[in-house]
């Protein structure tokens, strides 16, 4: 079952179940989803999912909402995350470093649209 909350002009991205359309890699445990192949993550695994991820250099993790819009989590080192929203028709991405608790933050209250955190998080465009 989906539900869907709507919120002061956004939606949740966190449905009954969960997060949907989930990718991620963990080098460490050799574990990965492709984007193309992006799936849902329950509310409990996504803070297991997480601690996997920010545990190893290079793993990441991102999410897709309903209108195509990937917010996306690199980890390059401890406690140094690169948030970024891809812009193909800009040929660029929107990014900016933060740190876990950050990222963690971020995740759990995830909201759609995902262009709407380029602002809040003041996100700078960097070109491919």
């Amino acid at each position: 079952m989906r539900t869907v909350v709507f919120v002061l002009g956004t939606f949740i991205a966190v449905n009954s179940y969960g997060y949907e359309n989930v990718f991620y890699c963990t080098y460490q445990n050799l574990t990965c989803v492709e984007a193309s192949a992006a799936q849902s993550v329950s509310k409990s695994e996504i803070a297991v999912l997480i601690e996997r991820v920010v545990a190893g250099q290079e793993n990441f993790i991102g999410f897709v909402d309903p209108d195509g819009t990937t917010i996306q989590f690199f980890i390059d080192g401890v406690d140094d995350i690169l948030v970024e929203i891809p812009s193909p028709a800009e040929k660029g991405s929107y990014g900016k470093k933060i740190d876990t608790s950050q990222m963690q933050s971020i995740v759990e209250s995830l909201e759609f649209p995902y262009l709407n955190y380029i602002e809040s998080l003041n996100l700078v465009l960097s070109l491919w």
